[in-house]
Parts: C-alpha cells; sequence; structure tokens
C-alpha cells in the first residue's frame, strides 16, 4: 500500500477545510436577509475565530395571545404566559425558519442554542423575536447563554458578556464602569465613533466597529476593528458589501 506523506495529509487537510468554510459561508449568504449584514459579518468572525461568540436575533413576529397585558398579572402568572408564548411561537410558522439557521450553522462545527427570546407586549399585541447563540465551542457557547438569559445587570455580567462576544477588553471594561451614569460620565470615558470617523472614514474600517471606543486605548481597539474588516473582506465579499453599504446608508439618513 502507498503510504501519503505528511505533507500530503496536510495539504488535503486544508483543502477539506477551505471546502468547509466555502459552505459555511454560502449558508450565512443565503440568510443575509433574515439575519442582516451586521450579524452575518459576526457570524464569520466566529468561525474564522476573530471572535468567540456572537448573538443573533431574527426577525421579530407576532405571536396571539388571550389574556390581558402582562404589566397587569402577578409574578408567577407572567411566568407562565411567557412560557406559553415561547411554546407557541416556536410551534409557530416561524419554527422552521428558525430550525433551518440553527440546522446550517451545526454544520458548520460550531456549537448552537436558543437564548431566552425577546417578548414584548405593546398596545394589546404580543412581539417574539428569537435569538440564537453561537460560539467556536460548547464551553464558550453555555458561558454566554448563561449570562445572557442572567437577569441581573452587574458590572461583572456585562464585562463577561463583552469578552465572550470578542469586543477588546479595554472597550468593554471603560463601557462597563460608566453604564447607568449620566451622560457627561459616560462622555468623559467612552469615544463615540463618529469622533473619529473622518480619519478612517475611507477604508470603511468604521462599518465594522459600531462600538464605544475608551478615549485612553481607542487606536488599539480600532486596530482589532480593521482586523475583522480583512477578514470579512476575505472571506465574503458579497457580506463585506452588505455591511458597509448599509453604514453607508444610514450616514445619509
Amino acid at each position: 500500500m502507498k503510504r501519503i506523506h505528511p505533507e500530503q495529509n496536510k495539504g488535503i487537510d486544508q483543502i477539506a477545510a477551505k471546502e468547509k468554510e466555502k459552505r459555511f459561508i454560502e449558508s450565512v449568504e443565503f440568510f443575509l436577509s433574515d439575519i442582516g449584514p451586521d450579524q452575518s459579518s459576526d457570524l464569520l468572525l466566529v468561525y474564522s475565530g476573530k471572535r468567540r461568540a456572537t448573538a443573533i436575533s431574527l426577525r421579530r413576529f407576532e405571536i396571539t395571545y388571550e389574556v390581558g397585558g402582562l404589566e397587569l398579572e402577578s409574578e408567577e402568572r407572567q411566568a407562565e404566559l411567557y412560557r406559553q408564548l415561547v411554546k407557541q411561537a416556536l410551534d409557530g410558522e416561524e419554527a422552521e425558519k428558525i430550525e433551518k439557521v440553527v440546522q446550517r450553522i451545526e454544520l458548520s462545527g460550531m456549537s448552537v442554542c436558543l437564548a431566552d427570546p425577546d417578548i414584548t407586549i405593546q398596545d394589546g399585541r404580543c412581539f417574539y423575536r428569537p435569538q440564537v447563540i453561537i460560539a467556536k465551542d460548547k464551553e464558550t457557547m453555555i458561558q454566554l447563554r448563561d449570562a445572557w438569559n442572567r437577569q441581573e445587570k452587574s458590572r461583572d455580567n456585562e464585562i463577561l458578556i463583552g469578552l465572550l462576544l470578542g469586543y477588546p477588553r479595554t472597550a468593554v471594561e471603560a463601557f462597563a464602569s460608566v453604564s447607568g451614569k449620566t451622560f457627561e460620565e459616560q462622555e468623559r470615558v467612552l469615544m463615540d465613533s463618529k469622533e473619529i470617523l473622518d480619519e478612517y472614514y475611507d477604508d470603511n474600517t468604521m462599518a465594522f466597529g459600531r462600538i464605544r471606543y475608551s478615549r485612553t486605548h481607542w487606536k488599539e481597539e480600532l486596530q482589532q476593528v480593521r482586523e475583522w474588516k480583512n477578514e470579512i473582506k476575505r472571506m465574503s465579499p458579497k457580506i463585506y458589501k452588505a455591511v458597509v453599504d448599509d453604514f453607508h446608508d444610514e450616514r445619509e439618513v
């Protein structure tokens, strides 16, 4: 039997990895209109290892319920209604779309789970928005899911979520340090992207980093965003263009 040289094995593995990446990119591009440009680019960054995890929200849709507003009910009744609404939503017509998104992501080898959904009551109408947690590995997925579902708004939990989502540590810690404080206090610590937009506008870097930067480390944080931009451009010119076009459209409004 002819033996395969280790370098040949390496080449075969690289070809297989490229083909797997190509299939995943095609899957994300297929759902581009459902999850939007920004969330599509986040998925690609998790796949490539540039981000640890992400949480995507699917299209909001309406579901019916027979009782009055949740705010008028007891806490126990609210919890029961919430469970009923989730079950109804997951049994409804949108369930198939949710399952298709999850299945395609799972085929890539990443870990996926549903987070607590966003359910809102407005003028007697109930809206449901599915939220999906995606991570490179199961441990990170569980960490983000638990932190995401946690009701507490503590500084430690905010930092944990930010780091698991792959944002720059300095930006995450700066944001958490002034969370809930006055606008003036936040402005002393955080830098709005518009303050540095002119310098970096031409290469579209800002389109891929719509975050609040720290005033002390914004250059290093922006360098990480630039790496995200370059990775998206390499992986999917289609999604890259969609993110940039969306960013420019918002600026023109």
